[in-house]
Order: structure tokens, then C-alpha cells, then sequence
């Protein structure tokens, strides 16, 4: 995108003399065609830029004890709990798809393996639509949702017709509803208790995480490094997706 006049400039991507020479042609190029059209109009530098936005919203956090150190089968199994409640969500209070939806947050070790650090179930209309206080005070009731959406089914590990859809197919590899099952079996059959006031939050939680979260890094640590970085004047880091 143009920083002057904000045009949305296509990178030109010239042949090179042994391009042309591969393909039999003689390598003589009329200059006048290596000029982009809009270098005629403006004099303003193109710079590649990402465009997003960013919006507040309601969301339950899921955080268990040990998740971290099961590494990968802890990624496969909080995208299969969160997929599968989600689906049971949806069938329980009625929702359309684009009303509520599952991030499971990950970090990866320096091998490039990655570990779960906690389950979010996002309110997706703006301005909250209190389906996340109602998921909380009913989720026993949309874990049995679950379980009866889950029950009887055959597919080995995951298909259409129970965890995946449009959206997360990104990991519809590691989805796995024979996993998420007995888990979801003792959730059903269990009261919720929420966190008494004044308790200690555990690993992953509190200011420190949550002023991390916003600057979309993934632990205290990480943030701390990144105001180094800003500090320091250097170029910032890409955030992985």
C-alpha cells in the first residue's frame, strides 16, 4: 500500500535474463514496460502492510493444572474438549455459527513443538450477546448437550458430522471426539463451582497475563521482551498466528 495516496500497489515481478534465456528468448526488454503505472501518478513508496482490526469480547477461559507439559496430545486434546463443546453450545442454546466461537492458546518450545495453555470460548457479536454468562452457569447442561451430540457416533476420530467445520479446519487433524468423550462424560455429571473470591490465580492467570494478552503476546515473559525490543528502538517482531 502506498503511504501517500493509499493505493493498493500488485508487487511487479520482472523476469530475469536466464528466466528468458531458459525459455529460448532473446533477453532485450522494452524499459518503458518495467515502469509501474502507479510511479506515474504518485511518488509515494509502497510498503507491505497487514490489515485487521482489533475488538474487545466476552470470553470463558478454560485453564487445567498440566495441560503445558502434556505438549501436542495437550494441543490435540483442547481442541477437541473446545470443538466439541462448542457444538454442543450451538445445540443447546439454539446459536447460529457465527455467534460463538473456540481459540484454544498455544506456545511453542524451542524444538517448534507446541503445548496448550488454556481453552476460550469468544462471544462473537459485538457488544456481547451474554451467551458466555449463560455457557457458564449452564455448562453441565451443554456438557450433556455434548455427550448426547457425541453418543452412538462411528467416525474414528472426527468428521462433519460431530467436531469439524468451515472454520477449523485448520486442525481438523488433531481433532479426536473418542478423546474428548470421557472427559466430557465427567463434566456432564459434575456441578461447576466457580473460583471463590479472593483466591490466588493460578498459573496463566492474572494482570501480568492479562496485559500480555492485549499486546497479543503469550506469557509476561514474552511481553517483557517486547517492550526491551520497542525500548531499544529496534524493528518489532512478526506475531505468529
Amino acid at each position: 500500500m502506498c503511504q501517500n495516496c493509499g493505493e493498493i500497489v500488485r508487487k511487479v515481478v520482472l523476469p530475469t535474463p536466464s528466466d528468458l534465456r531458459r525459455r529460448g528468448r532473446k533477453p532485450t526488454r522494452d524499459p518503458r514496460a518495467d515502469i509501474d503505472p502507479h510511479a506515474k501518478r504518485c511518488n509515494g513508496e509502497p510498503r507491505a502492510v497487514s490489515l485487521g482490526q482489533q475488538t474487545k469480547a466476552d470470553t470463558l477461559r478454560l485453564i487445567l493444572d498440566g495441560l503445558e507439559e502434556q505438549g501436542e496430545d495437550g494441543v490435540a486434546w483442547a481442541w477437541s474438549i473446545g470443538s466439541a463443546l462448542l457444538e454442543g453450545a450451538r445445540k443447546y442454546f439454539e446459536l447460529d455459527d457465527d455467534d460463538l466461537d473456540v481459540i484454544v492458546q498455544t506456545a511453542r518450545d524451542g524444538d517448534g513443538k507446541s503445548r496448550a495453555l488454556e481453552i476460550l470460548w469468544v462471544d462473537k457479536i459485538l457488544g456481547g450477546s451474554g451467551i458466555i454468562e449463560a455457557l457458564l452457569r449452564g455448562f453441565q447442561k451443554v456438557a450433556g448437550a455434548t455427550v448426547r451430540h457425541l453418543d452412538g457416533h462411528d467416525c474414528p476420530a472426527s468428521c462433519y458430522r460431530c467436531l469439524r467445520n468451515y472454520r477449523n479446519q485448520r486442525v481438523d487433524g488433531v481433532l479426536n471426539w473418542r478423546l474428548a468423550m470421557p472427559y466430557l462424560q465427567a463434566a456432564a455429571a459434575s456441578e461447576l463451582k466457580p473460583l471463590a473470591p479472593g483466591s490466588q490465580p493460578t498459573k496463566g492467570e492474572g494482570p501480568d497475563w492479562d496485559e500480555a494478552r492485549k499486546e497479543g503476546c503469550e506469557s509476561p515473559l514474552e511481553l517483557r521482551l517486547l517492550q526491551a525490543i520497542r525500548e531499544a528502538g529496534l524493528p518489532e517482531p512478526l506475531k505468529q498466528n
